[in-house]
Formats: structure tokens, C-alpha cells, sequence
């Protein structure tokens, strides 16, 4: 609908049609998701330069960490370690509380069983702005209760190393 009103007007600006034209592909490059059919709780977003990274992403974003999601993660590096995936990045604004990290203990004790390597560190808002601006507006403007606690400006990343699979990598 916005590039019709573009391509309408009378003294047609190159500079705007290339603008309209770089949204639609950046959209379509960082705007594919993948969802698994045994979790309905977490998005996959493959990484454009590496096919072996991934970054997982709650499907609902104000929704609450609980045992619920734990467990979908869980499912889903299963799949990701059968189809040859050996770095995942997780950021959620949600681990932090309080300016406090959450207890991941369970978590971390279940990585631990199944070989991944845990690697945490703080990312700042700035590397991340369309999440900062999406959290800002479900925090202020739809005021989420979920999302009351939590810190616009710092957030944790986690980095799981899977390990490597000797499977081949059909699926990538």
C-alpha cells in the first residue's frame, strides 16, 4: 500500500523509490522467521552470513519466562543440533528483573547434560534498536504487565555453542 502512493505521485523521486525498495528487501531478509511444529513459544531467525547461527526470539513477546518456554528451547536445540546449527544467540529483555539476572540454574544444569556451552554477557539497547523501540512501545504505550520490571537499556545475551553433529547437514 505505501509503495502504490509512491509510485502515484507526479514528480517521481529516485531517492524514495530506492528507500521503498531497500525496506522491502531488508523486511523480507531480517523479516523470515521459522517456527517449530512441536513449540509454539519460540521463533527461529536464521543468520544471513552464517547458515550454522541462529537467533531464537519469543513468539509473544511480553509473554513471561516459565518452565513452559524452558522446556520449548530445550526441543528446539534438539532440532537445531540435528540440522547442523552449532551457535544460537538468545536475547530476551525478559532474563533481566529488577536490574537483576534471573536464576537460569535449571537451564544451565539441563545445557550442561546435553554438551552445549553457555557463554552470557550484557548487550546494550543500542546494538538492538527496532527491539528497544518495540519494547519501549508495549512497556509505555500498551503498559504490558510483563513487562513493568523490565530495563529498556540493558539486556543479557546468551550464546549456546552446540556441539557438532556428525549427522550430515541435509536440512541447511
Amino acid at each position: 500500500m505505501f509503495g502504490i502512493v509512491f509510485f502515484k505521485l507526479k514528480n517521481p523521486s529516485y531517492y524514495l523509490y530506492g528507500i521503498v525498495i531497500c525496506f522491502i528487501i531488508i523486511h523480507y531478509c531480517y523479516g523470515f522467521h521459522v517456527v517449530s511444529l512441536r513449540t509454539r513459544t519460540v521463533i527461529i531467525t536464521p543468520s544471513l552470513y552464517d547458515k550454522k547461527k541462529v537467533m531464537v526470539h519469543l513468539s509473544v513477546f511480553s509473554k513471561s519466562l516459565d518452565k513452559e518456554i524452558y522446556k520449548d528451547l530445550l526441543v528446539v536445540l534438539d532440532e537445531l543440533k540435528e540440522a547442523g546449527v552449532t551457535i544460537v544467540v538468545l536475547i530476551f529483555p525478559l532474563f533481566i528483573r529488577h536490574k537483576k539476572l534471573r536464576s537460569t540454574l535449571f537451564f544451565q544444569y539441563k545445557l550442561e547434560r546435553e554438551n552445549i556451552i553457555l557463554e552470557s554477557d550484557t548487550i546494550s539497547c543500542h546494538k538492538k534498536p527496532w527491539l528497544f523501540f518495540l519494547l519501549m512501545f508495549k512497556k509505555y504505550i500498551l503498559k504490558t504487565p510483563n513487562l513493568k520490571l523490565v530495563p529498556l537499556t540493558n539486556w543479557y545475551q546468551y550464546t549456546l555453542f552446540l556441539p557438532h553433529n556428525n549427522i550430515s547437514n541435509n536440512y541447511c
